[in-house]
């Protein structure tokens, strides 16, 4: 019973870290938000007054009418092919045309038409383009190549200079993970690849991938994987509990996810995921997160 009292006070003491982790990035986020919002306004010659109206709210100037904007977006869409665009041209839409709606939907083509067959050359054309590691696009390309060729798309990597081996495995898992695992197994702590073996990826930054990946396809798949992994012996499954615990944030929400992490087994998988979830709760919700906290502290 007191081994019971002290793991669960340790946990609240963890979950009350995370909280004010949490407060501190989310009024730093806040204030650069409140930072751009301004700059945005500016920008689009529309500014907020700092004296009040008759009425006692601000007034809200704009250079902006509402005349013709209901096709603006069809007249910006018009007239383009995507299909007689072929590859290189939609990957160069995808990241260099200047309107971000034609370069979301030449990139949704681009995936649409991907298959094990071309993904090569829609790599290719990516990279030719000046795609970048932090863009988006090169994450979700990685995943659907992972998605759609599974092995052949994570071996083909390895040869490769620039490369998202998480991505890749992760899309893998979620359609193929007793494969994706069975591989993963045979891999060495770090993985040398590349051209020249130069390059060095930790396995337990690729099991995060195949987490990630369970994680979409099934987030009790998922933590049934971290929990064996536990019961083996390894040491650094909190962090492969976290990563199932962001992936449920993103899916539910906080709430979503503080439901969910209330489900889980006593013990250090689910201490872990209700750290990583009031982490996040602080930022978005900080009464609520608070709330939560003590809820479970008074347990």
């Amino acid at each position: 019973m007191r081994n019971l009292i002290l793991t669960h006070g340790f946990w609240a003491i963890v979950m009350v870290t995370a909280f004010f982790v949490g407060m501190g990035w989310q009024r730093s986020a806040t204030a650069d938000r409140q930072k751009s919002e301004i700059q945005n306004q500016a920008s689009r010659g529309q500014f907020t007054l700092s004296a009040p109206s008759e009425t006692g709210m601000t007034r809200t100037t704009s250079n902006r009418t509402d005349s013709g904007e209901s096709g603006i977006i069809p007249k910006l869409i018009q007239g383009t092919s995507f299909i007689e665009m072929g590859i290189e041209g939609l990957a160069a839409m995808s990241l260099k045309d200047p309107n971000q709606l034609k370069r979301r939907l030449a990139f949704s083509h681009l995936l649409s038409e991907m298959t094990s067959e071309n993904a090569v050359q829609i790599r290719e054309g990516l990279i030719a383009a000046g795609v970048s590691n932090r863009d988006s696009e090169w994450r979700d390309f990685n995943y659907a190549w992972g998605t759609i060729a599974g092995e052949a798309a994570f071996s083909g990597s390895l040869t490769m200079e620039k490369v998202d081996l998480y991505s890749v495995i992760s899309g893998w898992a979620s359609t193929d993970p007793t494969n994706a695992i069975a591989f993963l197994d045979q891999l060495p702590e770090k993985l040398a690849h590349g051209p020249g073996n130069k390059l060095k990826t930790d396995r337990l930054d690729l099991e995060k991938g195949v987490v990630a990946g369970l994680a979409d396809r099934n987030r009790d798949e998922a933590t049934k994987y971290v929990s064996k992994l536990l019961a083996e012996g390894r040491s650094d499954t909190s962090r492969l509990m976290e990563t199932v615990a962001n992936e449920v944030i993103r899916q539910e929400g906080s709430i979503g996810a503080s439901n969910w992490a209330a489900t889980l087994k006593d013990g250090p998988l689910k201490g872990s995921a209700m750290g990583e979830i009031a982490e996040g709760y602080a930022r978005t919700d900080p009464a609520s997160a608070a709330g939560w906290i003590e809820e479970f502290a008074a347990q």
